[in-house]
């Protein structure tokens, strides 16, 4: 498990109620983890905590932006991240649950660690696509030879007598 001082809090001695706490995250949170997919991110995490005398209630608003990858043409591109979720901690000496959104916490623990929650949380909201919208931009920032290489790939598929295609003339539907 990867801990870093910066993402902890101490909820002991706190009171019952909303609680606020507000983390700043860049490439070097990212560094920690070996096989994270943001290498270059910064994030803003603001975390409401409502403290109750038997669990804590943790939301999560995560905001910003990492650099990824177009997936047209492979250009660099900053892509926005954004998410709202919501994490329950529970006061047990057991970790009896297989929900996702309910973690245990020992009573006797007097802070709770986001480090690991904040990493899983900003991965599960990157974007299965990624791409850049290079129409309005006039393609300026777009790896030029990889859309020559695709818009050649999309010619040939269009020729109607690729042998790729010519096998599946003969099928009778």
């Amino acid at each position: 498990m990867i801990s870093i001082k910066d993402y902890r809090f101490t909820y002991k001695g706190l009171g019952n109620g909303l609680h606020h706490f507000d983390f700043d995250i860049d490439k070097s949170f990212f560094s920690k983890f070996e096989k994270s997919r943001i290498k270059e991110g910064i994030f803003s995490v603001n975390v409401e905590m409502d403290k109750r005398d038997s669990m804590l209630v943790l939301q999560f608003a995560i905001r910003g932006s990492y650099q990824g990858v177009c997936d047209r043409c492979t250009a660099p591109i900053d892509i926005d991240l954004s998410g709202d979720d919501q994490i329950i901690i529970k006061f047990s000496e057991e970790d009896s649950s297989d929900d996702e959104e309910i973690m245990y916490l020992d009573p006797k623990e007097t802070h709770v660690d986001l480090t690991e929650i904040m990493y899983e949380l900003i991965h599960v909201h990157i974007p299965l696509v990624s791409l850049r919208d290079c129409d309005s931009e006039g393609y300026k920032y777009c790896d030029h030879d990889a859309l020559d290489i695709l818009e050649q790939d999309i010619e040939e598929d269009q020729n109607e007598d690729n042998p790729l295609w010519s096998g599946l003339k003969d099928l009778d539907l």
